[in-house]
């Protein structure tokens, strides 16, 4: 099964257009639909609206059910909320207020695993539970 990401990079590649949509508000039917009329990525924003952990979930389940890419605004660049948010299964990150080398040193290693980086393993959504 081809995921939203597989889709965005194919279109990537024949220089064809992806379109993503915004959402920031708590019900993730909208994102199912969002993906459905065909929307190839959702930025779910959990910087600047009212999302707890439960609702970005249930965005990325949506998303995933539709066939397109959630991409998550986290609400800082801290370690921990990028290890959760990606355990999740979200299929990218967008950090806010990346204002010099050392805090983009630190998102890049927040999403890559040792030796590189200092993400922790818990696969769960994120490796599709071992199917992927």
């Amino acid at each position: 099964m081809a995921t939203g990401l597989a889709r965005i990079k194919e279109k990537l590649k024949n220089k064809e257009m992806v379109i993503g949509s915004h959402v920031g508000f708590r019900e993730a039917c909208f994102t199912e639909l969002l993906g459905d009329v065909g929307f190839d990525l959702i930025w779910i924003d959990a910087e600047h609206g009212p999302l707890d952990r439960s609702e970005i979930l249930d965005h990325i389940i949506a998303a995933r059910a539709a066939g397109v890419a959630s991409i998550v605004r986290v609400p800082w660049n801290d370690p921990v909320i990028v290890k959760n948010v990606l355990d999740m299964g979200a299929d990218g990150i967008v950090f806010p207020m990346i204002r010099n080398a050392e805090e983009a040193e630190l998102a890049v290693s927040s999403c890559v695993y040792p030796l590189s980086g200092i993400r922790g393993a818990g696969p769960r959504r994120a490796n599709r539970y071992g199917l992927g």
